[in-house]
């Protein structure tokens, strides 16, 4: 676990989190299902209208990495 933009001086995350795209997860955590990527990816898009727009929307496609079942 780590940030996006792990270096850098303060002046320079601030910029990057505006311009720059991080590091894919897949390419820090192989094991990662692409569709999962895909979710952490547009979560993280720069545009908002191309992120999810409300947290139920991101419940909806989380949904299918969770258990069905959750033991007590």
């Amino acid at each position: 676990g780590h940030p996006p933009f792990p270096t850098g001086t303060v002046s320079q995350k601030l910029l990057w989190h505006r311009t720059k795209e991080p590091t894919p997860i897949r390419s820090v955590r192989p094991e990662v299902p692409e569709g999962l990527a895909a979710v952490l990816a547009k979560m993280m898009a720069k545009d908002p209208k191309a992120r999810y727009q409300t947290p139920a929307q991101v419940v909806v496609v989380l949904d299918d990495y969770l258990p069905h079942a959750v033991p007590l």
